[in-house]
C-alpha cells in the first residue's frame, strides 16, 4: 500500500490515524463505567449479543447514515507524481 500513495501521503495518513486514535482514547465515553463493566466480562454471551444489537440499532445505523449524507471530501491530496521517480 505504501508504494501506491507515496511517502508524503503515507506519513500524512499515519498522523491522521494517530490523531483519531488519541481523540477516541480521550473521549469521555472511553472512561465510562459501562464500558469498563463490558470489558470486565460481567455479561454472558447472549447478553453481549443483545447489547451489541441494541447499540447498533440505536446509534450506529443513524451515525452511519449521517456520515453518508455529508458527502464532504477528505482533505487528502491524491496526486503523488512528485513521489514517483
Amino acid at each position: 500500500m505504501f508504494d501506491s500513495v507515496g511517502s508524503l501521503q503515507w506519513e500524512y495518513g499515519k498522523q491522521v490515524a494517530y490523531n483519531i486514535r488519541e481523540s477516541i482514547y480521550r473521549h469521555p465515553i472511553a472512561s465510562n463505567k459501562a464500558i469498563s463493566i463490558l470489558n470486565q466480562g460481567h455479561f454472558s454471551l447472549d447478553q453481549m449479543k443483545n447489547i451489541h444489537l441494541e447499540y447498533r440499532h440505536a446509534i450506529v445505523q443513524a451515525f452511519t447514515d449521517a456520515l453518508l449524507k455529508l458527502r464532504k471530501p477528505l482533505p487528502i491530496r491524491l496526486d503523488t507524481t512528485q513521489d514517483q521517480m
